[in-house]
């Protein structure tokens, strides 16, 4: 199957999953149910929007935004901040600041989100499921990270880089 084929399905999937299961749809359960990296259900996210919006279908879909960057406290100490925003508050966000240094798709649903708990749980069983390989996606890794023992954190050990034994209180 052809880059453009998949894209193609990955398309209609989004088209299926929000407008006839009525899902939320984030990048990172997009990723997971589909196989997909993370980063490449980021930008189909955006392209569905993208297409939505182009069609004239501005009223069926809402559009929640990832976004990062550093905002300048009175004191003048520059603070990141990473946060999730409807599509209605993104641009007035973006203005306090400077630089943005991320800025996603997060999710896309048919319902206008009153609260975030949704999103919480639009990720909440996906992410249980596969919790031994959540990021098997992610363009993020760390060789260094292991599973924990079921034992109390008190009582664990861990080896650092630098191969000394750290207890964990």
């Amino acid at each position: 199957m052809g880059l453009k084929e998949e894209d193609t399905l990955i398309q209609e999937n989004i088209q299926e999953y929000v407008h006839d299961d009525n899902k939320i749809v984030t990048c990172k359960w997009l990723s997971l149910t589909l196989s997909i990296p993370v980063n490449s259900a980021k930008l189909a996210l955006f392209q569905f929007v993208s297409s939505t919006r182009q069609s004239g279908n501005n009223d069926d879909i809402n559009v929640t935004y990832f976004v990062s960057g550093f905002e300048t406290k009175e004191c003048g100490t520059k603070i990141l901040k990473c946060i999730v925003v409807p599509e209605s508050h993104l641009d007035s966000l973006k203005k306090t600041m400077d630089p943005v240094t991320s800025c996603h798709v997060y999710s896309v649903q048919k319902a206008k989100l009153t609260d975030y708990t949704p999103l919480y749980q639009a990720d909440y069983d996906i992410c249980k499921e596969n919790a031994e390989t959540l990021n098997k996606f992610s363009s993020i890794s760390c060789p260094w990270a292991a599973m924990r023992e079921n034992e109390p954190i008190g009582k664990q050990s861990v080896k650092n880089s630098s191969a000394h034994k750290v207890i964990l209180f």
